[in-house]
């Protein structure tokens, strides 16, 4: 009476279940009216072969041959509701697909969503460039000294917080045009040398106003990363000269942040309140706006390009939206989440976005 057909794919259970549905129908004396016999497909193209087989091998027309969703919409329609099928049933991810890329498009267009989106690209790019092979082979020191953080326009930078600053200079404008940045430019008006001869790098230089920004790898106790080769005495006498170089002479000036602050948290409003109060000091009669670049000249200016953005973070999110349906997981509760999980920078942006398309 009941039968539980497991093989694997291509071994013949649906034709298994066509000639059950055949014996049924034919069997004497005490045949089945077909009309009684229901039969579910996952997909619409599964239900039609399985139709077009038993008309042409058995000769049976008209079988309750049918997908679940189209079985929903029937029991639907029968009580009175009034139905759309969003999906078909025929390719549901496909359509699905096209349906999240067709909401994530018209979400660029609200000024949060676009924040969310501009943070991930700024979190997410080429993290580092070390393959696992090399990574196994490296002391501590040497696989970070080897990671590479990639910058919205492509600069390598050693460190995450790094990245930060380069990527917050680098969409914003000051009184309407673009901030002139590099990075580790060599300043050979110092006198201090590194150990091989050559001149000094500090971080960031801003040629349009002789001002340099100093990034320390200190915590707030002064003290350096466990994993660095040089000790935190040391690193504090290396900062210690650098300074002394800047208060040596006039010409250039130089603001300062540290791991302290980039772990503080918020470390964007920390590196705009100290270049903001460093233009203000210096140029006292003048007014500075510093603000964010829209986001299509930023689009226009990043090495990431638009078409890889439309087409796998749609899809990214596609099946991140199946896995948290599959887990019960409505965009509500992981909202709340958010708020109890310690997530790193990528993973807290692009959840943000993710949600917005769930909704």
């Amino acid at each position: 009476k009941y039968n539980l057909v497991v093989a694997g794919a291509g071994s013949g259970k649906t034709e298994v279940l066509m000639k059950r549905i055949a014996y049924l129908i034919e069997r004497k004396p005490d045949k089945v009216q077909k009309e009684k016999i229901l039969a579910l497909a996952f997909q619409k193209k599964a239900s039609e072969e399985i139709t077009s087989r038993l008309e042409k091998n058995y000769g049976l027309k008209n079988g309750t041959i049918s997908t679940f969703h189209s079985l929903g919409v029937q029991i639907l329609k029968q009580a009175g509701h009034k139905t759309n099928l969003l999906f078909s049933g025929e390719n549901y991810e496909s359509e699905q697909k096209k349906l999240i890329g067709g909401i994530f498009q018209k979400s660029i267009g609200d000024k949060d969503f676009q924040n969310n989106l501009l943070e991930f690209l700024s979190f997410s790019s080429g993290e580092w460039n070390a393959t696992p092979e090399f990574e196994l082979k490296q002391t501590e020191f040497e696989f970070r000294e080897n990671l590479s953080y990639r910058t919205l326009d492509n600069t390598i930078v050693k460190s995450v917080a790094e990245k930060e600053i380069y990527n917050f200079f680098f969409t914003h404008k000051l009184n309407g045009k673009p901030i002139n940045i590099k990075y580790e430019e060599p300043a050979s008006w110092m006198v201090l040398k590194r150990s091989d001869g050559s001149d000094v790098k500090p971080d960031f230089f801003f040629p349009d106003f002789n001002l340099y920004l100093e990034h320390w790898a200190v915590n707030g106790k002064g003290k350096v990363p466990d994993w660095f080769r040089v000790s935190s005495q040391d690193y504090r006498k290396s900062m210690a000269d650098k300074k002394s170089e800047f208060s040596n002479q006039k010409e250039y000036l130089f603001i300062e942040t540290s791991n302290a602050d980039y772990l503080a948290g918020d470390f964007a409003s920390i590196i705009k309140t100290r270049f903001t109060k460093f233009l203000k000091s210096k140029y006292k009669d003048k007014n500075f706006i510093l603000e964010r670049m829209d986001y299509d000249e930023i689009l226009g200016k990043i090495s990431v390009e638009p078409k890889d953005i439309n087409k796998q973070l749609p899809l990214m999110i596609f099946n991140y939206i199946t896995i948290a349906k599959s887990h019960g997981r409505k965009p509500e509760y992981i909202l709340n989440e958010l708020n109890e999980r310690e997530l790193n920078s990528v993973q807290r942006t692009f959840t943000k976005l993710a949600v917005t398309i769930y909704k």
